[in-house]
């Protein structure tokens, strides 16, 4: 299962892929405080196992781009999965 990021833009998605590109959930909504990431994971994740994640690197908002690619490389590291 793939954890896909995109925060780059005014609206913010979370998504899980299989590995066959079947989308398995999509959470797409203003980008922003109330976007908020660690609550969405935790909830669309829970009982899944992740094997890779993936972050959209824009273009896009620099701030967004910034918030996006650390919270990825946190789950990716902390899963020790790679980042992609």
């Amino acid at each position: 299962m793939i954890l896909v990021i995109d925060t780059s833009s005014a609206r913010s998605a979370l998504a899980l892929i299989e590995a066959d590109g079947r989308v398995v959930h999509e959470e797409v909504d203003q980008s922003g405080p109330g976007f908020d990431l660690p609550a969405r994971y935790r909830r669309i994740v829970e009982g899944r196992s992740l094997s890779r994640v993936a972050v959209a690197t824009g273009p896009g908002s620099f701030t967004g781009l910034r918030v996006g690619v650390s919270f990825g490389l946190g789950i990716a590291i902390g899963l020790k999965v790679p980042i992609v």
